[in-house]
């Protein structure tokens, strides 16, 4: 972290990218969760967010119910922790341990989608036989 930043890369859930971001200020580690969609619209993403750090000895977590979100009156991109634990006390249990890797690890349960990712199928027709691996009948139709 030679400017106390790093990234994760963008990956892409549900039609949404998201991207980690892990920051070092001022001798403090914290770490983000962006919602990269797009901010024109109106949309948002009800979500629950479990942050959790693990070290070779120690592990921290916290969990929050947190909503991404634009409109024309408000935009929320990001949820973090801030301010969990101070550099050095991650370099401390590091110290004398063959592992000194910390994994830095969010699990998010998407509750809801608005105006954003991609769209249901409406069309039940030929166009969309190649997304389709069930056929339904009903009364002798195909969907």
């Amino acid at each position: 972290m030679e400017d106390g930043r790093e990234y994760s890369v963008t990956e892409e859930h549900f039609g949404v990218p998201w991207k980690i971001k892990v920051l070092n200020l001022d001798g403090s580690l914290s770490f983000f969760l962006y919602c990269l969609q797009p901010k024109n619209g109106t949309w948002s993403i009800e979500t629950i967010l479990e942050f959790k750090v693990s070290t070779g000895i120690d592990s921290f977590s916290s969990k929050h119910k947190r909503r991404y979100q634009n409109s024309d009156r408000d935009s929320q991109i990001e949820w973090g922790w801030s301010n969990l634990v101070s550099a050095q006390r991650m370099v401390d249990h590091s110290e004398g341990r063959n592992n000194s890797e910390t994994i830095f690890e969010i699990k998010v349960e998407i509750k809801s989608m608005t105006g954003c990712g991609k769209e249901n199928l409406r069309n039940f027709d030929e166009s969309v036989k190649e997304c389709s691996d069930v056929v339904l009948v009903v009364k002798d139709r195909e969907f």
